[in-house]
């Protein structure tokens, strides 16, 4: 099986089979990683799309609003395209969607079906749906082709060491005031005019003077727009009332460095670190970044699935392909192949493009067919049979 190669491995992997020498000025590392970066976007995703078997897919779901059709497709859909549209009920049940063209919007002005209801067509980098007469609370699923990030040096990424939960205040979208008035009892009501928070937020609390001291982090119930409490016992309560700050559960993530490029407005990825080197996270905003000791934190719920090992880069960068890795060889081949004829090195270059011929076509064997005893059934979704049948399906099922 073919190991990874992060970018330091595919630098000198392609080296090696263009004959580049280590002490040349032709080609620089990150001209070498500009170049992977075009043969992943123009070369082996074509590749892998043409199999057919679901590779890079990802989903966003969009919560439908009253009085909105218009939705735009994910900005890191490969060539902005998507793999298909559905709509999913409150119990996850998945719809099927019709798509329509351009010139058939006017058919549906005056007319409301349960099929039209589920219908939808493309204008510019949109899904629009051809009526509001959808249920809301409902929501609009979007499968794409996640775009391999850019590849850049491994110095601009870092890998997790260790994950610890905490609690910080919120500096994602930051919310503070200062607290006007202490009641003491078996709950502890705290009066902050127009605190504009929720129940269930933890809010920070400093700079109070109670017995005992409510200092620190507690989750708080709503009483009004002026008052909130904390499920915290105090017998009595000083002059200073303090401050208070809404807060966030992270996790902190220490890694093996903090590079130079991971600033405080900075968006991050996250990225597998086993085959197939996929995108775990995406455009994660962090709560903080400390230097001193190499953590960073994330809001806990963005960033469930990441785990020791795991690779954080800023957003649409990466230090390892974000393919299966048995690409990874075929795509040091591609760069060398560039290579090679950019120096003009004609034979070296064709001897090449037949060994290149040979891995892509073996490629196959293993892009292909993912569950060899388990062929996708072919069904006719819209077949004469299908339509006398539409009330009897889970898919036809009016919504």
């Amino acid at each position: 099986m073919s190991s990874i190669l992060k970018t330091g491995d595919l630098i000198r992997s392609i080296k090696r089979r263009a004959f580049i020498p280590n002490s040349q000025e032709t080609f620089t590392d990150e001209d070498l990683l500009e170049m992977a970066t075009e043969e992943v976007n123009i070369g082996l995703v074509p590749l892998i799309q043409r199999m057919h078997e679901e590779h890079l897919i990802y989903y966003v779901e969009f919560d439908l609003e009253a009085g909105k059709r218009r939705y735009a497709i994910p900005a890191r859909a490969h060539g902005n395209k998507l793999r298909d549209v559905a709509l999913v009920d409150e119990n996850d049940n998945v719809f099927e969607m019709h798509r329509y063209s351009l010139n058939e919007i006017s058919d549906f002005t005056n007319t409301t079906s349960y099929i039209n209801t589920r219908g939808f067509y493309i204008e510019n980098n949109d899904v629009i749906l051809v009526s509001f007469d959808v249920n809301i609370g409902n929501k609009l699923r979007m499968y794409f082709y996640m775009r391999p990030n850019h590849l850049v040096l491994e110095s601009r990424g870092a890998i997790v060491d260790s994950i610890t939960s905490s609690n910080e205040v919120n500096e994602i979208t930051p919310k503070s005031g200062a607290i006007s008035n202490i009641t003491i009892g078996t709950t502890t009501i705290l009066q902050c005019t127009n605190h504009g928070l929720s129940g269930g937020d933890l809010v920070f609390l400093s700079g109070t003077n109670t017995t005992p001291s409510i200092e620190g982090f507690h989750e708080i119930s709503i009483i009004d727009a002026n008052n909130y409490s904390i499920a915290y016992s105090t017998a009595s309560a000083g002059s200073t009332t303090g401050n208070y700050a809404l807060g966030i559960a992270v996790k902190k993530l220490r890694l093996n460095s903090i590079p130079n490029n991971f600033l405080s407005a900075s968006h991050f990825d996250a990225v597998q670190n086993i085959s197939p080197n996929k995108i775990i996270c995406y455009d994660l905003i962090a709560n903080s970044i400390n230097q001193l000791s190499t953590e960073i934190s994330f809001e806990a719920n963005s960033v469930s699935d990441i785990v020791v090992g795991s690779y954080i880069t800023e957003a649409e960068e990466t230090i390892v392909p974000n393919m299966p890795t048995e690409l990874h060889p075929i795509l040091a081949q591609r760069v060398a192949v560039s290579c090679l004829e950019a120096m003009g090195d004609e034979q070296n270059k064709q001897s090449a493009e037949r060994k290149l011929a040979k891995m892509e076509q073996d490629a196959g064997t293993f892009l292909d067919n993912r569950v060899e005893g388990a062929n996708v059934k072919i069904k006719s979704r819209h077949s004469p049979l299908v339509n006398t049948l539409n009330t009897l399906g889970r898919r036809n099922r009016r919504w």
